[in-house]
């Protein structure tokens, strides 16, 4: 072969190597050592010789440059892998933290590696890291977690707590399906649902039930007992007949009471979390209100003054339940007030930040209410004089009905009482700046 026909050949080797050094490195390789051994053997001149040792390295230098582009692909793969790893946690840690109830979360070794907001909040002693059993130390609770890293079933227990407070909590502990072999991974997820509200509202379901039955029982055996009476000895006799018939008509309008009460106490509790969207201005609905009980004023020897606020004075509202609102406060204000003393109603408007509220508030001159009865005067039959209450109407529901339509208003209900100097009843309701419609 002449030197012309061998440098051709060795260019279109080194351009044919160059295209497929990375799919076939090791192939070329190969080649070109049993080429400089062929070479050698065949006696070739030194130069060509020299050329294809040079061919050989370069080929060599290429291989490298393929393995370092192997490790660089591996270490990219890696990092990718990481990223991908770090986002899918960062994207259950969030789901986790926008969950309204406390949410602990377990790796494989049962080490706690995420709390979510709600359970920072109530377990303030919780960590990363750090142990389940700093959130309970009952056994039950700590072999539910032991089972559950053990087999992967679901596990659901509850505990009393008594500090900082008397409380039921239920625990369900659920397994993560295995997607890796990080031992920092999610294994356990821990749900915790306070029962306590849940036992709080069966209990007061309870005593409603057993306070209602009471207070209907009362005058229901009052009744029967008249009758028997009527029935018998006294059937002849014209004025215990007049006198018992009259108490029997006292009895029966107070059960109509309390029944009307619980009706409407019902009502409002159905429709609490729909709230008002009608506009309505409080200056001519509290006034139609105070208007309408001013004969009951009169005929127990009491006045009302009613105070309206400057300009209108416009709220989302029901007018009905406003009225019911203010007529259960001035009724009391009249029951409960010192006799002959006026019970003053004031439409009143409140700073608020940038916004503004309407305040409206009934103010008797009575004996006044002991502090340590405030916080209960809104439950259901609950009465600071039961005789005295029973003696004067009550059916120990009027407060509670305000209570629940205020809520339903979105308000605020406040109670202020200094004894000796009477008591005000005071809601408040944000203010609005459209007008009421037309039609009311």
């Amino acid at each position: 072969m002449d030197q012309q026909s061998f440098g051709d050949a060795l260019r279109l080797g080194l351009r044919t190597a160059a295209r497929r050094v990375r799919q076939r490195a090791s192939l070329l390789l190969a080649v070109t050592i049993g080429g400089g051994a062929v070479a050698l053997m065949g006696g070739l001149s030194p130069w060509m010789i020299v050329l294809g040792a040079a061919l050989a390295l370069v080929l060599a230098a290429l291989v490298s440059l393929e393995g370092e582009d192997a490790g660089a692909a591996e270490r990219a793969s890696s990092r990718a892998q990481r990223s991908a790893a770090a986002e899918m946690a960062g994207r259950w840690r969030a789901a986790l933290d926008a969950v309204p109830d406390p949410v602990i979360v377990l790796n494989h070794g049962g080490a706690i590696v995420h709390i979510n907001p709600a359970a920072r909040e109530i377990y303030a002693l919780l960590r990363p890291g750090g142990q389940p059993s700093l959130l309970s130390r009952d056994p039950i609770f700590l072999q539910a977690i032991d089972e559950v890293l053990d087999d992967g079933r679901q596990q659901s227990v509850e505990i009393q707590e008594r500090i900082p407070f008397d409380r039921r909590v239920r625990i369900t502990l659920t397994a993560v399906p295995e997607t890796s072999a990080d031992e920092d991974g999610p294994r356990v997820v821990i749900a915790l649902r306070d029962l306590t509200d849940q036992d709080r509202l069966g209990r007061m379901r309870a005593d409603f039930v057993a306070n209602a039955s009471h207070e209907l029982r009362t005058p229901l055996a009052s009744l029967v007992g008249f009758i028997e009476t009527l029935q018998g000895r006294a059937s002849d006799d014209p004025v215990a007949r007049a006198r018992f018939l009259g108490i029997m008509g006292q009895q029966a309008a107070r059960m109509s009471r309390l029944v009307d009460d619980l009706l409407s106490l019902s009502r409002v509790e159905m429709r609490e979390h729909v709230p008002p969207r009608t506009a309505i201005d409080l200056n001519d609905t509290v006034a139609a209100a105070v208007q309408a009980l001013e004969p009951v004023a009169r005929a127990a020897g009491a006045t009302l003054k009613f105070s309206p606020c400057d300009g209108p004075a416009v709220v989302l509202g029901e007018t009905d339940e406003i009225v019911q609102v203010v007529q259960n406060l001035v009724q009391n204000g009249l029951k409960y007030g010192a006799p002959g003393s006026p019970v003053a109603v004031t439409v009143r408007r409140e700073a608020r930040g940038p916004t503004s509220r309407i305040a409206v508030a009934v103010r008797d001159e009575g004996p006044g209410i002991p502090p340590e009865h405030l916080p209960r005067l809104t439950e259901r039959f609950y009465r600071v004089n039961p005789k005295s209450s029973r003696e004067k109407g009550g059916t120990g529901l009027g407060l509670a009905i305000v209570k629940h339509i205020i809520n339903r208003h979105r308000g605020e209900f406040r109670i202020e009482s200094e004894l000796g100097k009477g008591s005000t009843f005071t809601f408040v309701i944000d203010e609005q700046a459209r007008r009421p419609s037309a039609a009311l």
